[in-house]
């Protein structure tokens, strides 16, 4: 197989990428959300799958290496399709178990029916044995990622599921993703993480770039939370003023490796959005421009595209002791 490392783009970031051996990751992606009974997340045919593959080609040509996907079970994954765009594209994708808010299920879905155990089993199945719908399959594929989300408050339809997922993060140390809702009470859920014995290093706190506190972002990365930051595609959160200016205000104060960027990119129309810029791994390539034009340091900007996910990925912890 050809070495794109030999053969960098004739652009500046990509150079520099190639030429650091840089690895990008996206912390936080939805590749394919096919949803057979809710056409509004269908897989629309040959030509979406396509559409996927090439932009996962192209961000393999521009130095990306893994992504998340962030979707779980019953709610728009399918794990065997993502197996074949992975060996086709050669981009590494690490899955999620866990569950995701209950407006992205069928109203019939089983997963809102478990109780504390079977939630527990299932999960564990996912991390150990297989993705549910990849066991039958002519590949098996585990998770390595355990997803929550967090909307504000943990109600009783969400309760049994958020301590199962807890309970399978102390046990096995595996790391877990939190969806938050523009990081809506998470002080309150910081605490109750740790109190259910998961240790912060193994925790990324999702869209909280989305509640531009400053403080709040110093106070969860000196307990030693990630923290992840995704809205450069969505400009109705001016992340040319609220995100940079975190990751600005966080770097100065030497929090850096406490973030990881993601794309979020989710559905046929932002991927197309994104294939007619300049392409998923053109995304990246222009994200670390405008990192290294800020903060004048290129360790600190590849940290912010690829190292500091790795970091999280591999369990060490953010100072890496």
């Amino acid at each position: 197989m050809m070495s794109y490392k030999n053969k960098p783009e004739n652009n500046k970031a990509g150079k520099e990428i190639f030429k650091n051996n840089c690895k990008i990751i996206d912390a936080h992606v939805h590749i394919l959300t096919d949803k057979e009974r809710n056409l509004q997340y269908s897989v629309s045919g040959l030509n979406y799958l396509k559409l996927l593959e090439n932009n996962l080609r192209d961000f393999k040509k521009k130095g990306g290496e893994l992504v998340i996907d962030c979707t779980p079970y019953d709610c728009g994954r399918n794990g065997n399709i993502l197996y074949e765009i992975s060996k086709k594209t050669d981009v590494e994708i690490i899955f999620v178990t866990g569950f995701h808010k209950r407006e992205y299920y069928a109203q019939d879905s089983e997963m809102w029916e478990l109780d504390f155990k079977y939630a527990k089993d299932f999960f564990i199945k996912e991390l150990k044995i297989g993705l549910k719908e990849t066991v039958n399959g002519k590949e098996v594929i585990k998770a390595g990622i355990i997803k929550v989300p967090f909307v504000g408050l943990i109600g009783s339809e969400y309760k049994n599921l958020t301590d199962a997922a807890l309970n399978v993060a102390a046990e096995t140390n595996v790391p877990i993703l939190v969806h938050t809702e523009k990081g809506n009470n998470i002080e309150w859920f910081a605490d109750y993480v740790e109190e259910k014995g998961v240790k912060p290093q193994k925790v990324v706190f999702c869209h909280i770039d989305k509640r531009n506190d400053i403080c709040l972002h110093k106070k969860l990365a000196l307990r030693g939370f990630y923290l992840e930051y995704d809205t450069f595609l969505r400009e109705k959160y001016q992340p040319k003023k609220n995100t940079y200016d975190l990751i600005d205000s966080m770097v100065r104060e030497g929090l850096g490796k406490s973030i990881m960027l993601g794309s979020d990119i989710f559905g046929k129309f932002m991927w197309e959005k994104v294939s007619l810029s300049d392409g998923y791994g053109g995304f990246f390539n222009k994200l670390y421009k405008d990192l290294y034009t800020r903060i004048k340091d290129s360790n600190i900007a590849f940290n912010l595209i690829g190292g500091n996910a790795a970091r999280f990925l591999s369990g060490n912890s953010i100072s890496g002791k």
